[in-house]
């Protein structure tokens, strides 16, 4: 398990890096979904809170290092997205898609408000008032639509890794 985390974090990284820089450039609408917070809620979903805290660390803390943001300030909000979304497995039914559809929208609202309230305590002048605008409702919706199949694309990985271990191990 920990080695799945460690590839799906860094997985994760690197499309939070690659969406950061490469896709705003490409995407003349600058309107695409969090691909990145994705793979975390995924993550989250699949092993729990504490990994899901590791991996939001690792996918915040890269989205610091290439951002305008303080050090720490996407950290603190992808951990609460991946704690948050690993206590939320267990409330959710089998249902892939309603699962996936109910997660990724519940994140992406996390993502918002609580870079907002971030802003607000800490005094911070980032423009978030443009958060809750046209741009973050296509940004919902791209996350809805795209949400079933990066789950089921890493929940399938997932479980083909673990069927053969089991093979492996007989």
């Amino acid at each position: 398990m920990t080695i799945r985390v460690l590839v799906t974090s860094f997985l994760a990284c690197g499309f939070a890096i690659f969406q950061s820089t490469t896709l705003s450039k490409l995407v003349p609408s600058n309107v695409f979904p969090d691909i990145a917070m994705m793979i975390l809620v995924t993550l989250a979903m699949r092993y729990g809170p504490i990994p899901g805290e590791f991996s939001g660390f690792l996918v915040g803390l890269s989205i610091d290092t290439i951002s305008l943001a303080p050090l720490g300030f996407h950290a603190f909000i992808f951990v609460l997205i991946g704690y948050l979304s690993g206590k939320l497995r267990s409330y959710l039914s089998s249902n892939l898609i309603l699962v996936s559809i109910v997660a990724i929208t519940l994140a992406t609202l996390v993502k918002y408000v609580s870079a907002i309230l971030l802003s607000f305590f800490f005094g911070l002048n980032l423009g978030l008032m443009r958060y809750f605008s046209l741009l973050t409702i296509w940004e919902l919706l791209a996350n809805i639509v795209l949400a079933p199949l990066i789950f089921f694309a890493i929940f399938s990985i997932y479980d083909s890794v673990d069927r053969h271990k089991e093979h492996t191990i007989e």
